[in-house]
């Protein structure tokens, strides 16, 4: 047995319980958009995109402890990065800070605290937010990698196989989940159409009860078990009222 050194159990630990969790995660989101959960699909997302960012800071040793589910904290921590040989930051494109933004938002809510819905741009926009930020899931970046993520020209995973990668061995060993990974997913040469609109509302749109009422439901909801962010859902049916 090779016994790790520190530095190399960090790494595995980054690669292993982040980045291939990561890449679970994504073919959940990918799996709960094809079957109209919505619900599923931002929480899924938001949890890939979670673990590709911490795993691209315990890579580069950034504190990340106060994160959280908090994806904005994450974009904040990035730019803690150092890149080899250069002054220069991780970039990720405007389309996938958007994105990150929105889920970040979106994704909180596991128990229907408010409304969910996911759009038929969704899946495409999570590819590519995916296939961005993953190609960062690696422990050296240097000046020339750097080049090669802005090269507008390469956009397939294919492009940046990452060593050992679970979503490389699901397509080169057709592992099972292969057919969910790479149906209608232009970054692996895919295209098709996409899903419709897909939503579900919160208890309140059909309860009958007024905010003041619902406010009062979710204050006694608080003390008997844990749910979304009891202060958000307060403050924004607040703002209702």
């Amino acid at each position: 047995m090779i016994k790790f050194t520190l530095d190399q159990a960090l790494d595995e630990i980054a690669y292993r319980c982040f980045r291939d969790m990561a890449d679970q995660d994504y073919i959940l989101a990918r799996v709960s958009y094809r079957l109209n959960l919505p619900t599923n699909f931002n929480w899924c997302s938001l949890q890939a995109i979670e673990k590709y960012l911490k795993c691209i800071l315990l890579l580069h040793r950034i504190e990340a402890k106060r994160i959280k589910h908090d994806l904005e904290k994450a974009l904040e921590k990035i730019k803690s990065v150092k890149i080899s040989d250069c002054s220069s930051q991780i970039e990720f494109q405007d389309s996938s800070i958007e994105f990150i933004k929105e889920i970040n938002m979106r994704g909180q809510s596991r128990y229907l605290g408010k409304s969910i819905y996911a759009i038929p741009s969704d899946i495409t926009r999570l590819d590519n937010c995916i296939f961005d930020i993953r190609r960062f899931a690696i422990k050296i970046i240097d000046q020339t990698y750097l080049e090669k993520t802005r090269d507008s020209k390469l956009t397939l995973f294919s492009d940046f196989c990452l060593d050992n990668g679970f979503l490389e061995a699901v397509v080169s060993r057709n592992q099972p989940a292969k057919d969910d990974l790479i149906f209608n997913n232009s970054n692996y040469g895919n295209f098709g159409l996409n899903m419709g609109f897909s939503a579900q509302n919160m208890p309140a749109s059909y309860m009958g009860i007024s905010n003041d009422e619902y406010i009062e439901l979710y204050q006694k909801l608080n003390t008997l078990i844990q749910v979304d962010s009891f202060k958000e859902i307060i403050a924004q049916l607040k703002n209702n009222t």
